[in-house]
């Protein structure tokens, strides 16, 4: 595994990270510190994801399961935030 882009998003889950290695197979499971993200386009060298919501902000291990057994963790991969407010414009 190489990289996730974006490497962050929000604790509500359901954002869209791409997981980037290669050898992914069908079978390839992803998890964002210990919550099963859906996979929702698999490449050999790229994983669509949709992140599982988390109860509190900050970094966790990506880990990538092969069919095989195989394991690859990216310590500290993603980081989960609260949401942010923009400031309302004045007129």
């Amino acid at each position: 595994m190489k990289r996730v882009v974006p490497d962050f998003g929000g604790l509500s889950g359901g954002d869209d990270v791409l997981v980037e290695g290669s050898g992914f197979t069908p079978g390839t499971t992803v998890k964002l510190g210990y919550r099963a993200a859906k996979i929702s386009s698999l490449r050999a060298s790229a994983l669509e994801v949709k992140t599982p919501p988390s109860t509190e902000a900050g970094a966790v291990d990506v880990v990538v399961t092969l069919p095989d057994g195989r394991t690859v963790v990216l310590k500290n991969g993603f980081r989960y935030q609260e949401a942010r407010t923009l400031p309302l414009r004045r007129r």
